[in-house]
């Protein structure tokens, strides 16, 4: 029979599902590198209850709180993969994206900020 992983009401990770969701952590000095299940993008998976959860949810709610609903956990370090909770912080989507244009992460930002004949290449069809 498998392992039902399961929180308690504020999100804390109960019984033996702490010990299992930290074995498969890789910590460095900076991030904790997710080593269970992969989702889509690099993201880590951890089924809680039966449910499939995204492992930086999981992180967050265990060592910092509950993330009200609506609410996105996003990566200071930009590291799909990174659980390590000093990374994450709550955001609206609107967040999020401003984020992702700060640090220049866009793909069609990168495209506007290259020079006119690099540009080319992409936007040209044959």
């Amino acid at each position: 029979m498998k392992a039902r992983h399961k929180r308690d009401d504020n999100g804390r990770l109960i019984g033996g599902a702490l010990t299992v969701f930290m074995s498969r952590i890789n910590k460095t000095d900076g991030c904790w590198y997710w080593t269970g299940r992969e989702r889509t993008k690099g993201y880590g998976g951890f089924t809680i209850s039966n449910k499939e959860c995204l492992a930086h949810r999981v992180s967050y709610e265990h060592f910092v709180g509950p993330i009200a609903t609506g609410l996105f956990v996003c990566h200071r370090c930009d590291t799909p993969g990174c659980v390590n909770p000093a990374h994450l912080f709550l955001g609206t989507n609107s967040d999020n994206i401003n984020d992702m244009y700060a640090k220049g992460r866009y793909p069609l930002q990168r495209l506007r900020d290259m020079p006119r004949d690099e540009k080319k290449r992409f936007v040209t069809c044959a």
